[in-house]
């Protein structure tokens, strides 16, 4: 260890922190050292906690192409948390839409899993690939006290997710309506305008139109 030597009121600065040694009579410099380093040690384990709050997001199904740093995948999981109602979580993922999805009705979650596929975001996935995701970002939305618990969970949701996508189907083909048509296809969709109105307002002006503004954005970012 370096030896110092102080005269009264010097600045020992070290480590971009300032110390004024005021010596009077038999001062222990070694204790004011002690304390020194002591709040050095304080700063490290800061830094170490900060690191520790930075951990990677698994991403399951999204493009990795586009969403290729953590950082990008924060803000495709914050443009996600803003179409749901994430209750006392929602100031962890920024400003909400004003419309949000109820996580409680297993067959609105179909309208999430619908901007995501039709804005490209995501490699092809299932239903049960989407929830696996969906409860890795949000895990306090579902239950997931076992293994098997989460299993039965995840064949509900996917059961209402797949009666609610029926009634976007059409046609002898069978083909699904997309999200921007879903005005022009009214009088095929079975189910009452005000339903309508309030699933253009989360699904497509909201989460379908932030998705894209993403992707645009990350573009432009990689052509720089």
């Amino acid at each position: 260890m370096s030896n110092y030597t102080y005269a009264d009121g010097a600045i020992h600065n070290d480590h971009h922190k300032e110390m004024t040694i005021n010596v009077s009579g038999k001062t222990d410099i070694a204790a004011l050292m002690k304390a020194f380093m002591a709040d050095d040690a304080e700063e490290v384990e800061e830094i170490k906690s900060e690191k520790k709050e930075e951990v990677p997001l698994r991403n399951h199904i999204f493009q990795h192409r586009i969403f290729n740093t953590n950082e990008r995948l924060k803000m495709l999981r914050n443009i996600i948390a803003s179409a749901i109602d994430m209750g006392d979580d929602t100031s962890l993922y920024g400003k909400p839409q004003e419309i949000r999805i109820n996580p409680n009705a297993n067959n609105e979650w179909y309208y999430i899993l619908k901007a995501i596929k039709e804005t490209g975001v995501a490699k092809d996935f299932s239903s049960t690939d989407f929830l696996d995701q969906m409860r890795e970002w949000f895990p306090s939305l579902f239950s997931c006290a076992s293994p098997e618990v989460w299993e039965e969970s995840k064949r509900r949701l996917s059961k209402s997710i797949s009666a609610e996508k029926k009634l976007w189907k059409h046609g002898a083909m069978q083909e699904e309506i997309p999200l921007k048509d879903m005005w022009a296809k009214q009088k095929t969709l079975a189910m009452d305008s005000a339903k309508m109105e309030r699933i253009y307002a989360i699904a497509y002006q909201g989460l379908y139109q932030n998705l894209m503004n993403l992707k645009q954005e990350i573009a432009e970012e990689k052509s720089r």
